[in-house]
């Protein structure tokens, strides 16, 4: 699996017209309902809506499980192939400033940066 693949599985999510499909209303239906109730659009939600959103939510559950699952078998297996960190090197100037140091002079600062207040 990779990247693009796990994250849009991991946002998709459901979406208006699943719950719409579940009650058996119109999308605009279910976007009524998610309103403001002081908004004039606003629609009471489907009888029994609560019964349908654990159901999804259960169903959704389980998918991110899996990808989850998918996502640690693929770790696990490419740890096994995978090469040793590259060792991480200074830079020159770094070398240059340790050297300096322990030669008994001292190695050119930085300045740090001018902050400006806001009032």
């Amino acid at each position: 699996m990779d990247f693009v693949k796990a994250s849009s599985n991991l946002i998709g999510g459901i979406r208006l017209d699943d719950l719409a499909r579940e009650f058996g209303v119109t999308r605009g239906s279910v976007g009524q309902s998610r309103l403001a109730r002081t908004n004039p659009q606003y629609r009471r939600p489907p009888e029994g809506w609560e019964v349908v959103v654990a159901k999804l939510a259960r169903k959704r559950a389980a998918e991110l499980t899996s990808l989850a699952e998918g996502l640690s078998k693929a770790r696990k297996g490419s740890a096994k192939t995978r090469k040793p960190a590259a060792k991480k090197t200074r830079s020159a100037s770094s070398k240059r400033a340790t050297a300096k140091r322990a030669a008994g002079g001292k190695a050119a600062k930085r300045k740090p940066a001018k902050r400006s207040r806001k009032r």
